[in-house]
């Protein structure tokens, strides 16, 4: 997948749909250079792209693809290259398998289900959203499938660079261990480092939340941004909006 040519298809559809969808003003156009004079530069950077922005452009490319069925992820970058906006087209769910019996056992976590869709996504996302606006914390929210493949990714406008990794590192390390990533910090705060030393590196952090629907792990919700006590309720607030 080439990310420069999915970025063009969501400017392309955004101009195509009306430039409304962009906010910012465009830039004064360049007269033609004169034969034998020097090649005019590339367009300075300018301020960052907007959330509000972002989701035009992303939503632009995202209906085309939808209206020709194909399968596709689209990332939209600020001015350094941090991410600030992604979304993927889901692919179809597995089948189901029977619920397990009962036992007399401790119960174990929760079995892998069907890959999270994309309109599951941007509702845990848009609930975490909306948790942390009422809040005024500024966060990053990832969500990831089952495999800890990335999903959904949206990043509030003044969002600590930092946070977009990180967001995706607890979503990735709650579906990966299925449990959240608190657990791991817990386990840290008493002590026990043991999961250090593990091929699969969690992050001990809260913020990370396995996502449930009918008893299966779809996926997981990561948040960054505010402290670990934030982020695990902007996360909480997502994930009961799964459904």
């Amino acid at each position: 997948m080439r990310l420069h040519v999915l970025i063009a298809l969501g400017i392309s559809s955004a101009l195509v749909l009306g430039t409304a969808a962009l906010a910012q003003q465009p830039a004064p156009s360049t007269p033609p250079a004169s034969p034998g004079t020097a090649p005019v530069p590339p367009p300075d950077y300018g301020p960052p792209i907007t959330n509000e922005q972002a989701k035009a452009v992303a939503a632009a490319a995202f209906a085309e693809a939808k209206k020709n069925n194909w399968r596709m992820a689209f990332a939209i970058v600020g001015p350094a290259g941090e991410l600030v906006y992604f979304a993927a087209l889901a692919q179809q769910p597995a089948p189901s398998t029977p619920p397990a019996s009962p036992g007399t056992a401790p119960v174990p976590p929760p079995d892998y289900g069907p890959p999270i869709t994309n309109e599951q996504a941007k509702a845990v996302a848009a609930a975490a959203f909306a948790e942390a606006k009422k809040n005024n914390w500024r966060m990053a929210f990832a969500i990831v499938g089952p495999a800890g493949e990335l999903v959904y990714f949206e990043k509030m406008d003044g969002t600590q660079m930092a946070s977009v990794m990180i967001a995706q590192g607890k979503a990735r390390t709650a579906v990966m261990f299925r449990r959240p990533s608190k657990t791991f910090a817990d386990q840290y705060a008493a002590g026990n480092t043991a999961f250090t030393t593990f091929t699969e590196q969690p992050v001990a952090s809260e913020g990370g939340i396995p996502i449930v629907v009918s008893g299966k792990i779809i996926g997981a919700i990561g948040a960054s941004g505010g402290t670990g006590q934030q982020d695990g309720v902007a996360a909480a607030a997502g994930v009961s909006a799964a459904k």
